[in-house]
This record gives structure tokens, C-alpha cells and sequence, in this order.
């Protein structure tokens, strides 16, 4: 699939379409072998919109060689909207956002511990009320299950799938 638009940064058409859809694919590789997630991403309040926001599981290894590799970003809306036409009226094309960057683990455990309230805020509210009636050894040991990393965008590329509502069937520009 050929990218109907790429650049260097995340515009408001990006933005927008990762704030609609903020669970990503994050897609790694490691000794040629690839490796994938679904996370919530979110970009923190205050910060650089190029930089976006998630964490992983420690019991997920691919954690272990996020820092080390170059990383890709998939945002897409659900893969039923595009094959049942379930969009909304206004878009004519469904737009998929692929981000190309690298990842930076937050070893400062305040900070990491920021992010991660901020990434349950809104995606993960009932871990967020788990995390709010824990006392502080439960939430050390929610942030010793877990790793915070920033990614950030370094080339992103818009892709636009076409909807035909005649016969229900989709093509990618």
C-alpha cells in the first residue's frame, strides 16, 4: 500500500485520526523476528505532539529490545468499520496513520509513574481505580509490572482506505 501522504512530523489530520483511534499496533524486531502489541497511546498534556505515550506489560518481551530498534506505529479504526461501512457519513476514505520512530523507556519512576496514571486516565479506567484504592506498596507493585516509553515520530506516512458502498467492498489507495 502505497502512502497517499508521508512526512517527518504527525499534522492535525494525524492527530485527529490517532485521537479517534488510540489503541495502536506497535510493531518491533528483534534478531529478525517480528514482534507485535496492541497499546494504548496517548499524547501527554503539555508535551511535544510528536512524541506519543504507552507502556507494556514486563511479562511482554518485547519491551526488552524496544530501545534498541527502529519501531512502527499502526493506527487504523476497526477493521469492521472498513469492511462493513460502519464510518461516519463525512469520511469518504478511511485514513490509517503508520508512524516510523524509535522508543525511549522512562527509567525515572516518578515520571514513568505520570505517564502511566495519564495512559489509564483514559483508556484503563478500571486499573486506574484499581491504582487509586491500592496503597503504596500495591502501586510500587504496578509500576514493577510494567515499563513507560515515549515514542517518537520520526517519519509518518497517511494512508486512505476507499470504501464502495455499492457492493461493500474496499480499496486501498
Amino acid at each position: 500500500m502505497d502512502a497517499t501522504r508521508s512526512g517527518k512530523s504527525l499534522d492535525m489530520e494525524g492527530l485527529e485520526m490517532i485521537g479517534r483511534n488510540p489503541v495502536g499496533t506497535l510493531i518491533t524486531s528483534y534478531h529478525n523476528r517480528p514482534y507485535v502489541s496492541y497499546r494504548p497511546f496517548i499524547i501527554p498534556d503539555g508535551n511535544d505532539p510528536q512524541t506519543l505515550v504507552s507502556f507494556l506489560e514486563k511479562s511482554n518481551k518485547q519491551w526488552k529490545h524496544l530501545e534498541f530498534e527502529d519501531v512502527l506505529a499502526l493506527f487504523q479504526p476497526p477493521v469492521s468499520a472498513i469492511w462493513t461501512n460502519k464510518i461516519q457519513k463525512s469520511d469518504e476514505k478511511i485514513k490509517v496513520v503508520h508512524i516510523y520512530g524509535s522508543c525511549n523507556v522512562i527509567h525515572e519512576r516518578t515520571h514513568a509513574q505520570e505517564l502511566f496514571l495519564q495512559v489509564l486516565k483514559v483508556h484503563k479506567p478500571d486499573l486506574l481505580q484499581a491504582w487509586t484504592s491500592s496503597n503504596p506498596a500495591g502501586r510500587e507493585e504496578m509500576m514493577d509490572k510494567v515499563i513507560v516509553f515515549e515514542m517518537s515520530a520520526e517519519e509518518v506516512a497517511v494512508h486512505r482506505v476507499e470504501v464502495q458502498p455499492e457492493n461493500n467492498a474496499s480499496m486501498v489507495n
